[in-house]
């Protein structure tokens, strides 16, 4: 079994998310009364969350010495009391049954959790900024703190189930068939039309390929206009239906680059929780080398050594050439990684 997808930011759920249980009334009793319950809460999408220094860190992660965790908050915390006296409904993430392991971080970050249920709240409304600001947690914007400091592997993925869960409730107020407002059930884990049309939505994922195009020792790399600038990454883009994992490879390297590919591996796989894809990484081998590139997919493309790549990925801020490689909690890093460090899946 490939366990590299169990090594990416945002995977390793440390939930058990009881899909088989969530309908059960002695579930949502237990839950009801029970004091086993904490909250991650999010401020106009963005998680509260505290940081703390660390010691020190893992090497080949990122420079930091900062580590993201997140506040959790109990059913008597005034915040959350007046979130549910609203109405609003908090959404079941799952309960927290995997123990700490050495090689995550902080042993405390999960043992306020452990054997607890998890679930999320939306605060947007309830409260405004000031009074937010006047608690020890800060909303923090996921994204953003990717280039800038580390996150416990396994709060990672509890922040990842729960912004793509929030984000799949507030797109699906309405049914699509109908246009009826629609209700959640199932404890978040579905929303269902309230008219009589039935329909019933789930909270999806959108499949998005990623890959590493190697030809040699070197390695096809893209940058969009909107980036920082310097920053390439490897070439990704959404699956279409009726599409082949495949398929989508070849299309999206060709239209965005004219590169075309032959051979390709799985690496390994990675949620993103923006607002909720999966990311596909795979290496491919090229099969042309002549760049063409589309701009309006990319602004631009190129072939780098392995060298080059190393400096950018070494230098996340910015490298002497002024090139920087992709944040380093993300699957573009890890395989841009692979290549670097020979890995036998980037030789064909």
């Amino acid at each position: 079994m490939n366990d590299k997808g169990l090594l990416n930011t945002f995977s390793r759920s440390p939930l058990d998310r009881l899909n088989n249980h969530r309908n059960q009334a002695s579930l949502v009793e237990e839950c009801e009364k029970s004091n086993q319950v904490r909250y991650v809460i999010f401020f106009q999408r963005e998680p509260l969350l505290k940081l703390q220094v660390e010691q020190g860190h893992p090497e080949g992660t990122a420079k930091s010495s900062e580590q993201a965790h997140i506040a959790w908050f109990t059913k008597e915390h005034h915040l959350v009391q007046q979130i549910l006296e609203t109405g609003r409904q908090a959404l079941l993430l799952g309960k927290w049954t995997e123990p700490h392991s050495q090689c995550t971080g902080d042993a405390s970050s999960s043992s306020e959790v452990m054997d607890k249920y998890c679930f999320v709240l939306d605060a947007t409304g309830v409260w405004d900024s000031d009074q937010i600001a006047q608690i020890e947690a800060q909303p923090m914007n996921i994204r953003s703190l990717l280039y800038k400091v580390r996150f416990d592997p396994q709060e990672a993925a509890v922040l990842a189930h729960a912004q793509s869960l929030l984000e799949f409730h507030a797109r699906h107020q309405y049914c699509g068939k109908c246009g009826v407002a629609t209700r959640v059930e199932g404890m978040g884990s579905k929303r269902v039309c309230s008219s009589g049309c039935g329909m019933e939505w789930f909270p999806r994922s959108d499949p998005v390929i990623i890959v590493a195009v190697v030809n040699g020792d070197y390695l096809l790399m893209g940058r969009q206009a909107s980036w920082p600038i310097g920053r390439y990454s490897v070439i990704a883009g959404f699956m279409e239906h009726g599409e082949s994992i495949e398929d989508a490879i070849y299309r999206e390297v060709k239209e965005e680059t004219f590169i075309q590919v032959g051979r390709c591996r799985y690496h390994s796989s990675q949620p993103w929780p923006f607002p909720y894809s999966l990311m596909l990484g795979f290496v491919a081998e090229a099969s042309t080398q002549t760049i063409q590139v589309d701009k309006h997919e990319l602004e631009d493309a190129k072939w780098f050594s392995r060298e080059q790549v190393k400096e950018m990925l070494s230098n996340q801020r910015q490298g002497t050439s002024g090139l920087r490689g992709p944040p380093p909690q993300s699957i573009a890093y890890e395989l841009c990684h692979a290549f670097i460090s020979g890995d036998e899946i980037c030789h064909f």
